[in-house]
């Protein structure tokens, strides 16, 4: 894929260049599918230049990643760059955290495709987007593809695009890639059933392995997400990651995942287009059973929720792009306390204190028709 903004790739040149092995350098990742993908790759990659991690911070709740307790460990650890992925700033209300560190003296590098933030491109903070660089609809590439694309014009990367596969599969890019992913599943599996629905590309063997990494954030607890990555980041070989990532956990979670995917109608409640469907689990199911149900009626919005702790979590999800989730999850947290909302068009996610529930639903139904996206 052509560069269409060289003059950035020159800066994230300079920026690469400027890090040593004295250089204290923080990778920050999503709790995706796609976030531990793209991070992995990013460690490979560092790691051919000669360059390693001090620090690995994320968080579960995707609230506290640049926390006071991070940021002390940030400064702790005396970090003079950090390297993120997949995190939409905006998005995570960050934004005002990353100024303040820069005005401190450290750098970022951040690879993102959510939506595009100028204010991110200054003296000390660089941001990599499929936007800027490839001129790409901000949601058309994920970070996993960003990374490998972008970070394989300096290093050899080849040997890890199984890695980018089950980035691309755990954030739907075959949709947009379909030639691309099929390539590199049939590359790994030659018996692999050839790819005739959406679903299919789950049921083939990186697909399998990119709902197991998906699996900490299902659990949902930041220790699940650190082992998770560990094991991934650490992993050389596509076996080696089979072997690594176990089977703890996904019978029952793929028993309640069929549940509720197979169940819906029933189970939810419905006014107009709009399906509300809520969940009651151990496990944090709302992104993957939205993502399912959502591609058997594409013209219908789902907004899948789920207590977690005081928190509720939500994922919505619009598959025939005539509304954008990210824009009505964006209006429903509008003013509400400790809440974040962001996305892509087809898939978008919120969190909000549980007793704001009906609140936020108030302002989704009010504000559904200011999400229709314009022919």
């Amino acid at each position: 894929m052509d560069i269409k903004n060289p003059e950035r790739m020159q800066r994230l040149k300079e920026k690469l260049s400027n890090l040593g092995k004295e250089s204290n350098i923080c990778l920050i990742y999503d709790i995706d599918a796609d976030g531990m993908s793209s991070g992995s790759l990013i460690k490979h990659a560092f790691e051919k230049m000669g360059l390693g991690f001090k620090l690995e911070l994320t968080d579960i709740t995707r609230k506290a990643v640049l926390s006071e307790e991070n940021q002390k460990k940030i400064k702790n650890a005396q970090i003079d760059c950090i390297v993120a992925t997949d995190m939409s700033f905006p998005g995570f209300k960050m934004l005002e955290d990353c100024r303040k560190l820069t005005q401190e003296g450290i750098n970022f590098i951040v690879f993102d495709h959510h939506e595009y933030e100028p204010s991110m491109q200054g003296d000390n903070s660089l941001l990599i987007h499929p936007v800027d660089i490839f001129g790409e609809e901000h949601s058309a590439m994920c970070a996993s593809k960003l990374v490998y694309d972008i970070l394989g014009k300096f290093v050899p990367l080849s040997e890890y695009d199984w890695i980018k596969c089950i980035g691309m599969i755990g954030d739907m890019n075959f949709l947009r890639y379909p030639e691309e992913v099929n390539e590199i599943i049939r590359k790994y599996d030659t018996k692999a059933a050839p790819i005739s629905s959406n679903d299919d590309y789950f049921q083939s063997k990186l697909g399998r392995l990119s709902q197991l990494v998906n699996l900490p954030m299902v659990i949902g607890t930041n220790e699940s997400l650190t082992d998770m990555f560990k094991a991934y980041s650490e992993s050389r070989s596509l076996d080696e990651l089979s072997e690594n990532l176990g089977k703890k956990h996904v019978k029952e979670v793929d028993d309640q995942i069929a549940h509720y995917t197979g169940d819906f109608e029933n189970l939810a409640v419905k006014t107009g287009d709009i399906y509300f469907l809520q969940l009651d689990s151990k496990y944090i199911l709302g992104s993957a059973v939205s993502s399912i149900i959502s591609f058997k009626k594409k013209d219908n919005t789902f907004i899948v929720y789920q207590k977690k702790g005081d928190s509720v979590i939500v994922s919505s999800r619009r598959q025939d792009h005539k509304y954008s989730m990210r824009d009505l999850m964006k209006l429903s947290v509008n003013g509400l306390q400790n809440a974040n909302g962001g996305g892509h068009i087809p898939a978008a996610g919120a969190s909000i204190m549980a007793q704001d529930w009906e609140i936020f639903k108030q302002h989704l139904l009010d504000n559904y028709a200011k999400a229709k996206v314009d022919a």
